[in-house]
């Protein structure tokens, strides 16, 4: 069920980690707006 969603394109600096029936979204920036900005772009990739 997960494979089409851990196989998005995703900005620079984010990644999808799954495990069983959890997905976290993990984003690596320096400043905290990047960060929100960032994870707000990734949230809003359709499938």
């Amino acid at each position: 069920m997960y494979d089409e969603v851990l196989r998005l394109q995703l900005p620079q600096g984010c990644s999808l980690i799954g495990f069983a029936d959890d997905l976290a979204l993990v984003v690596v920036a320096k400043e905290h707006k990047v960060v929100e900005t960032v994870a707000n772009a990734a949230i809003k990739i359709e499938a």
